[in-house]
């Protein structure tokens, strides 16, 4: 059995689940009929189906059920792990990847993106074995002589830049962006996780990477455009966002965070698109930073 046939399969069969399901006659059908175009093997058989499915659900944390009263194969959202579903996205990259040639004429990277990820896997060993990481990081871009030694708690993404959350020297809570970080090592010493820390609720009303303890949460309703309001849906600011308005005058989002620089960042990168409705707080600040900008213009 072909490495490059059984990953096409996994994919057939991972993209046809999140699509809603489908039915043995169907995925058998579409395997066999994949000969001509991607030449995997000839034939699909139950027996091949089924141990292609103990392989999603022990490699990827997949499981793929059948529905006895739909009468087909779906996702078993309760016994997958949401993480997965989420590291799928990756999967269908280096899949499509995969069974394409000359992708430099027909892909097309971000150039802007952060670099760091290869330090990804070290990270996850170290938290998984509650070891300590020893690394050089650049401090306001500028490269330091001295090693940090880091407690490493967690991985967090944000708009495509990875972080390490983690206690440093003092016990203290920070973060270090991956593309920072260099000479990294993982360590013998063991360290003690902290009791009470949860670092989902530590950030879950937050937009961004930094958290002030002093900030408040507070409810923020934006207003944009029809246009813009179906991107807005299709790709939510956060996973607080609730539609409170969604007509012909534009869509109203509300958002239950910290009104810290990033998210008003985010608010002033959709330029026109965009109203603030409340609170007045955060209005007044996007307002202060639109007119320096002009001033800055005029100058």
């Amino acid at each position: 059995m072909k490495l490059k046939d059984k990953m096409y399969r996994v994919s057939v069969i991972l993209n046809h689940a999140r699509m809603g399901g489908f039915t043995w006659d169907f995925i058998s059908d579409k395997m066999k009929n994949s000969l001509n175009t991607f030449g995997v093997q000839e034939g699909y058989s139950i027996r091949t189906f089924q141990r292609d499915l103990n392989s999603i659900r022990e490699v990827y944390g997949i499981d793929i059920v059948f529905n006895k009263s739909l009468k087909k194969y779906q996702i078993n959202e309760e016994e997958s792990t949401p993480i997965r579903m989420h590291l799928l996205e990756s999967w269908d990259i280096i899949n499509a990847f995969d069974l394409a040639s000359d992708l430099d004429q027909i892909v097309f990277f971000d150039e802007r993106k952060a670099k760091g990820t290869e330090h990804l896997s070290s990270f996850v060993e170290a938290i998984r074995k509650g070891l300590k990481v020893r690394f050089k990081h650049f401090r306001n871009w500028l490269e330091t002589s001295d090693y940090r030694e880091i407690s490493p708690l967690a991985l967090k993404e944000v708009k495509y830049a990875w972080y390490l959350i983690g206690l440093n020297e003092k016990g203290e809570l920070r973060n270090y962006g991956l593309d920072r970080i260099h000479h990294l090592t993982i360590t013998s010493k063991k360290f003690e996780k902290p009791d009470g820390l949860n670092l989902k609720d530590y950030y879950q009303n937050v937009f961004g990477i930094l958290n002030d303890s002093s900030i408040p949460v507070e409810t923020i309703k934006l207003q944009f455009s029809k246009e813009q309001g179906h991107y807005i849906k299709s790709l939510p600011i956060h996973s607080s966002q609730k539609v409170i308005q969604d007509d012909e005058n534009g869509l109203i989002i509300e958002l239950r965070l910290k009104i810290n620089h990033e998210l008003i960042s985010e608010i002033l990168s959709y330029g026109d698109q965009v109203r603030v409705l409340e609170p007045e707080g955060i209005r007044k600040r996007c307002e202060g930073i639109l007119n320096d900008i002009l001033i800055n213009i005029e100058d």
